[in-house]
């Protein structure tokens, strides 16, 4: 699934199941007794096709529901694994990271708006991401007599409330 920033990758492990007819529900198939075993998979950024398309040469976040864990992933290539006992899922939204170089000693600053924390599909929250840009000092309104004479600022659109997530 693809957002307007990202895209959204589902893991489900429900291996071992069939519908009961009978009792209109699903129902484990034991296998000699047992659950079906852990399953471990592997997600990539690379598994979005919107991001697959734009060739993004670099780096990705990686953002986890059901645990709010954040992993930064270095190309679209780069995996993280996924270990889901039988029944459980989880749900990773995938964010391109945005740099931009400041002025000084080769450093840069980093972005990636994920989007609202309690929506299963956080990043389908955010309408657009207008990225990282270098604004003049007097654009803002601070008082700093030190404040350097550029700042970075980071802007995006949200559908609606809530806990927003971003990596920077």
């Amino acid at each position: 699934n693809q957002n307007a920033v990202g895209g959204v990758v589902g893991v489900f492990h429900v291996q071992g199941v069939a519908w009961n007819f009978k009792t209109n529900e699903n129902e484990v198939l034991l296998n000699n007794g047992e659950s079906p075993k852990r399953l471990v998979s592997a997600v990539k950024p690379y598994d979005v096709e919107n991001l697959r398309q734009t060739n993004n040469e670099g780096s990705f976040v990686s953002f986890r529901h059901r645990t709010g864990d954040i992993e930064v992933l270095h190309t679209g290539q780069d995996e993280t694994d996924v270990a889901l006992d039988h029944g459980e899922w989880e749900i990773l939204t995938i964010v391109p990271i945005e740099r931009i170089s400041l002025d000084y000693a080769g450093s840069s600053v980093s972005w990636a708006p994920v989007g609202l924390s309690d929506m299963l599909n956080s990043g389908g929250a955010l309408l657009s991401s207008d990225g990282l840009e270098r604004v003049p000092t007097e654009s803002i309104p601070i008082l700093l007599s030190d404040a350097p004479t550029l700042i970075t600022r980071a802007s995006m659109t949200s559908r609606g409330p809530g806990k927003f997530v971003s990596y920077c």
